[in-house]
């Protein structure tokens, strides 16, 4: 593993960087792990332009495309905003910078090497900071490569089409990509992918949550690069390439106008559905409970029983404890009106007799996802508390109830769904933490470790996010075993916040390497009226979840 900071170069174009550049910019000089080592500003070359004509002929017959983009830019307004032009001197002063010399011709190959600066001041890695044509030739001069935005300079768009077919054509997911660029020859380049959830109705929110999730990611890697070393970082980005492949493919042109039109025509219908849908019916998150056997759960829940709230509130995030030959389920209980969650319990004994706890924990902000454990004898709980900032764990002094503040796991921290699992003498946690505004909380998740549950030290784990994908990301409940394996379940939240469960085996849990690779996926088609399961739990044979169900306002 490597002591010394990691060299870090970025590749600029002009005198200003866009927002999410900026912020790359920002984190390498915070980090301890990364040193800002030189700058090398290029001519604004771009890639060769097309004769007039072409590009005449080329903007009519995309022009609805650009009426399209230009009407967004009034009616949408993402916040922060990604592409907004920042000027980096600031941050600059006193780093080593290197202007290369333009020589005949307009495109990328006619820019000289800065070979001399690259001998005196070796960066490790180079970051290219704007999108289009790639600087490639620099990538035999560093050690582990230049890194750049994963779509290229294609007939003169530049970068423009990064998470625009995804919304188009409807694809459930966008994946923001860095390819990582050895030496000028590689066709095939290494490629890091964080997945997010395709925004419904905007281009503009996409290719902005789009930029986001490179900037973060970009800082995320380097870091895990810096950590690990080249070796361990190579070998697991390429099988990662390999496991998480997105299989749908896009096109590297803008839209015809034809095509655009019935593009645009889908996204209107497909808008004023739901509308319509939504006028007449309402989703609400119900309970699901069945009897079986074996301390893990039971991974079809369209046989459990339905335990259904009133039409003002939704049951959610269900957790049990067996304790007394009888069975506590807690859960996330939040009434409409209010849009502030508190943690209930109900009782089972086992013999389909339900008794209603109450409201067992209830703050000043909103609750969910009641974490519930036994350690050492006693019970804890974690509830997420997306106001609080921070991950607090309580203790319950008369078991179900009285949960009091037993210590704080980790403060400043916006999370979702921390999961503790003891393994080995050691406590692991399992939490998804948005990294950035621009970015959702639903995407990463973040793992650490400490020797104690009580008043220990968290140490995050080399590789984080050990997972960047919506799709089995977020935890879905408690970790468990069957047949010596490990298994985590995780949220697929690909096409809508909770709409199934993943299963992941969990290959390698250690403090410097972790893995993991879905087995088993639980999706919402075993009923009609069934759109969603976002939590799966089991004790002693008593498995509990939840389901997303569609129901008549009247």
């Amino acid at each position: 593993m490597e002591s010394r900071k990691l060299r870090v170069g970025i590749l600029v174009q002009g005198e200003t960087v866009p927002a999410w550049g900026y912020h790359i910019i920002q984190e390498i000089i915070a980090s301890k792990h990364l040193e800002l080592a030189l700058i090398i500003r290029i001519p604004d070359a771009g890639c060769k332009k097309r004769p007039f004509f072409s590009r005449l002929r080329h903007a009519i017959a995309h022009s609805l495309f650009s009426f399209h983009m230009a009407f967004e830019r009034l009616l949408f307004r993402p916040k922060p905003n990604a592409f907004a032009a920042m000027n980096p001197e600031p941050l600059l002063r006193g780093i080593p910078e290197f202007v290369p010399e333009t020589l005949s011709g307009s495109g990328m190959s006619d820019i000289s090497l800065p070979v001399e600066a690259l001998k005196h001041l070796p960066p490790d890695v180079i970051v290219q900071l704007y999108p289009g044509a790639v600087y490639a030739r620099l990538a035999g001069f560093v050690r582990c490569g230049l890194w750049a935005v994963g779509s290229h300079c294609a007939g003169g768009d530049h970068d423009g089409l990064a998470g625009v077919w995804e919304l188009l054509r409807r694809h459930d997911v966008t994946a923001a990509t860095i390819h990582i660029r050895q030496n000028d020859k590689s066709d095939r380049p290494v490629v890091l992918k964080s997945v997010f959830r395709t925004m419904e109705n905007s281009i503009r929110w996409n290719r902005n949550t789009y930029y986001w999730k490179v900037s973060v990611l970009m800082v995320q890697k380097l870091v895990e690069l810096s950590r690990t070393g080249w070796g361990a970082f190579f070998e697991r980005a390429v099988s990662q390439g390999y496991k998480n492949q997105i299989s749908a493919q896009v096109p590297s042109e803008k839209p015809g106008n034809l095509r655009m039109a019935v593009l645009v025509m889908q996204l209107i219908f497909s808008y004023l559905r739901k509308k319509i849908d939504r006028f007449f019916f309402f989703y609400q998150w119900i309970l699901l409970f069945k009897k079986g056997q074996g301390d893990d759960p039971d991974e079809q829940p369209g046989l459990s029983q339905r335990l259904y709230p009133p039409k003002d509130r939704l049951w959610a995030d269900p957790f049990v404890i067996h304790k007394d030959n009888k069975y506590y389920v807690f859960y996330e209980e939040m009434l409409f009106g209010e849009k502030k969650g508190r943690i209930a319990c109900k009782v089972f004994d086992g013999e389909e007799n339900i008794r209603d706890a109450g409201v067992v924990l209830a703050l000043e902000g909103h609750l969910s996802y009641p974490f519930v454990f036994e350690d050492g004898g006693m019970f804890y709980m974690i509830p997420e508390n997306s106001a609080g900032r921070a991950i607090d764990l309580y203790r319950s002094d008369k078991f179900p109830g009285q949960w009091e503040p037993a210590g704080r796991i980790m403060g400043d921290v916006e999370a979702a769904d921390a999961t503790v699992f003891k393994h080995k003498g050691t406590y692991w946690l399992f939490v998804n933490i948005r990294s950035h505004p621009g970015v959702s909380i639903n995407d990463d998740v973040f793992l650490f470790y400490s020797d104690r549950l009580l008043d220990g030290q968290w140490h995050p784990h080399p590789q984080n996010p050990v997972v960047s994908d919506v799709r089995f990301s977020r935890p879905a409940g408690k970790l468990f075993m069957r047949d010596g394996r490990v298994y985590r379940p995780a949220q697929n939240g690909g096409k809508h916040y909770g709409y199934g469960v993943q299963i992941m085996e969990v290959e390698r849990l250690d403090k410097t390497r972790y893995s993991e690779t879905p087995v088993n996926s639980i999706l919402p088609l075993w009923a009609p009226d069934v759109r969603g399961i976002h939590t799966l739990n089991a004790s002693k044979g008593f498995t509990v979840a939840d389901a997303l169900v569609k129901r008549k306002r009247r």
